[in-house]
């Protein structure tokens, strides 16, 4: 969905950090669109399949950044998998994104409706300081093992429903 997903800003973001020197493209993956200089649609995998699955890990094998400047998305698994790979996610405080991101430990949470600018600030301030960059890809990953991923959340469930009965 490439409004509700942000995607218009997230591509605004990345042509705005190559206009400031930044050299960045943008991997758009889930939804198909034409490719523009600095951003590139892959449409949507099918990880049942074992090469789209690892095509698709591929991508966060290959980047630095999530940038995630969703409208809403209540509960993002994109932030998790990331995490997976020790990628920080640069999102804002809308639906559940708050809580698969945590600002300064799993990535960047800018205030809800953030535009492009924000972004790019933030983007360069991780550029600029690149002892807080890998600091954060460490703290993502750990709190991907602790809290993020599904052995933890199935423990979580199976606490739940045993309380309910």
């Amino acid at each position: 969905d490439f409004k509700r997903k942000g995607i218009d800003i997230a591509i605004n973001t990345v042509n705005l950090l190559n206009e400031k020197g930044f050299k960045s493209h943008l991997k758009i993956i889930g939804c198909d669109g034409v490719n523009g200089k600095n951003h590139s649609y892959f449409g949507n995998f099918d990880k049942s399949k074992y090469d789209q699955y690892h095509t698709y890990l591929k991508f966060y094998e290959d980047s630095e950044i999530l940038l995630h400047p969703a409208r809403f998305d209540a509960s993002p698994i994109v932030t998790s998998e990331a995490a997976a790979f020790g990628i920080p996610t640069v999102t804002n405080n809308v639906g559940g994104i708050s809580t698969s991101v945590k600002d300064g430990i799993s990535g960047i949470v800018l205030p809800q409706g953030s535009k492009s600018t924000a972004y790019v600030n933030a983007i360069i301030e991780l550029i600029n300081t690149p002892k807080r960059y890998f600091d954060l890809r460490k703290t993502t990953r750990i709190r991907y093992e602790k809290e993020l991923h599904w052995g933890v959340a199935g423990k979580i469930m199976d606490k739940i429903l045993k309380e309910c009965i």
